[in-house]
């Protein structure tokens, strides 16, 4: 892409800073880190926080000489290793990496355009494309119709987590200094708990094109596909019960409203697990939910289903039924 040299030279102005976290990926770093350096817009530094990996990380990041930075840590989770990263970051734009995906080569430049044509940006972010070993990761890259569009996104993510990995995501490094950094109480979900607090005080940018490609491998920390839902809810319950509580009231209902519906999801589908067989597994998981929400209803009717021998199974299969009758008529 032929780009003006007065963009250029506006572009050079912003310092960019690439973070990409690991553990244990070193099958996989050489060729997340060389598709950075592959970028059409080199990042000025390039950091890698090893949270304690015990293979043969450290030797292969080191490989690249200075042209990466290492540092190792004791094992911390995936918020405290993008913590450490972005602590260290120097440049103007820090933009997030997990040790396990890929970039196109253009990703940066694009994020970067987007940052200056929209500088009040809380996060600036791209389309993604999963990909496993059986799926290359490969994308069709239209220039002509590439989009780039700012606004106020709270809602959105509240409704859906539309950002499915971090790789994705830039954020200004002011922006860290308003809303804070990665809450470590969070082992999966911290990065959607850091969206919403950004995505409440400012614009989120969206540059519509396949730029990152997510790896997605069942020994990820959010696990098999089908138990992600599983995986995920107990802690987005919670980050969004601890965003509504600071909020406006219309915002605050939303949110609510969000919370109940995943509790609601969660619970039914942990049932049905138990019916399927699981039952172990089922009565675990309800018994997990109540004990985070316990003014919440819905999963205790769905253990008194699973576990209640006679009438009282009976009426909370009913329950059940009506329970679900009632959200498909809202």
């Amino acid at each position: 892409m032929s780009v003006p040299a007065g963009q250029a030279a506006a572009d050079r102005a912003v310092t960019v800073s690439v973070i990409i976290t690991t553990y244990n990926q070193a099958a996989l770093i050489e060729e997340t880190i060389t598709s950075v350096l592959a970028q059409t817009r080199l990042p000025d530094e390039v950091i890698v926080v090893d949270d304690g990996s015990t293979d043969d990380t450290a030797a292969r990041v080191k490989a690249f000489g200075g042209r990466v930075r290492y540092i190792h840590q004791q094992n911390q989770g995936v918020a405290g290793s993008r913590n450490t990263g972005m602590s260290l970051a120097a440049g103007d734009l820090l933009v997030l990496l997990d040790g396990d995906d890929l970039w196109h080569p253009q990703k940066i430049e694009f994020q970067v355009d987007a940052f200056l044509a929209h500088p009040d940006s809380g996060i600036v972010a791209v389309g993604f494309v999963a990909f496993n070993d059986e799926a290359p990761a490969t994308a069709r890259l239209d220039l002509a119709a590439i989009r780039v569009e700012s606004r106020d996104r709270f809602a959105d993510l509240v409704r859906s987590s539309f950002l499915g990995t971090t790789s994705q995501v830039a954020i200004p490094r002011r922006i860290l200094a308003s809303v804070g950094m990665s809450n470590t109480v969070y082992r999966i979900c911290s990065d959607y708990d850091l969206y919403l607090r950004i995505a409440r005080r400012f614009p989120v940018t969206i540059v519509e094109a396949p730029l990152c490609y997510w790896r997605y491998r069942a020994a990820s920390v959010s696990g098999p596909s089908d138990s992600r839902r599983l995986t995920w809810a107990p802690e987005m319950i919670t980050i969004l019960k601890t965003c509504a509580a600071t909020l406006e009231p219309d915002r605050r209902q939303q949110v609510d409203r969000k919370a109940a519906e995943l509790l609601a999801e969660a619970a039914r589908v942990a049932y049905d697990r138990g019916v399927d067989g699981n039952r172990r597994f089922a009565v675990q998981y309800l018994v997990q939910l109540i004990r985070r929400n316990p003014s919440f209803a819905t999963p205790w009717l769905y253990l008194v289903g699973l576990v209640s021998p006679g009438p009282l199974r009976r009426l909370g299969a009913r329950l059940i039924g009506a329970s679900a009758s009632g959200r498909q008529t809202r």
